[in-house]
């Protein structure tokens, strides 16, 4: 989430709010990115659960939000809604982003395709090529989701090279 909320600032947003079901000490993210986010002027809704895109015709115009409460602590604690909580913010697009896991039993779904110990994408470490003909894999699926955005993008342009050498032979 915090990724696309920075990529949106620097693509020319003019505004652009995070919400996030938890507190920022709970959000999977760095510290650094946080910061950064809210530097460049993203706005963090705390504790917010959006419950439905707002429409007019086929313009979205807002997202309908309500406040939650941990019960309980750390990341597992169950959420509650806060009564008389609801409330919109008003925008143009929504990104939704849930979280940086690979979809495993998408993953395992995939005939043919290997998956390591952990549950990532097996690939050829020279082409990110799969077990799977013309199938290559790159990012969180293939390692650590907690990996930076640049490596993500450096595998993209490793397999976009072995692709391009694949389909020009």
């Amino acid at each position: 989430a915090i990724d696309c909320a920075n990529a949106a600032v620097r693509l020319g947003a003019d505004t652009v709010t995070l919400a996030y079901r938890r507190d920022a000490a709970s959000m999977p993210a760095f510290a650094h990115e946080v910061e950064l986010a809210a530097e460049s002027g993203v706005r963090f809704e705390w504790h917010t659960v959006v419950t439905r895109v707002l429409t007019r015709g086929r313009r979205i115009t807002g997202v309908r939000c309500h406040r939650v409460r941990p019960q309980g602590r750390g990341r597992r604690a169950r959420l509650v809604k806060v009564p008389r909580s609801e409330f919109t913010i008003p925008c143009d697009m929504v990104i939704k982003a849930l979280g940086q896991q690979p979809l495993a039993d998408l993953l395992r779904s995939i005939p043919k395709l290997k998956l390591t110990s952990d549950g990532r994408v097996a690939v050829d470490p020279e082409t990110y090529a799969t077990s799977v003909p013309r199938l290559f894999a790159g990012g969180d699926c293939r390692h650590d989701a907690f990996e930076e955005v640049v490596s993500a993008v450096e595998d993209g342009k490793r397999a976009a090279a072995a692709i391009d050498a694949m389909l020009s032979n």
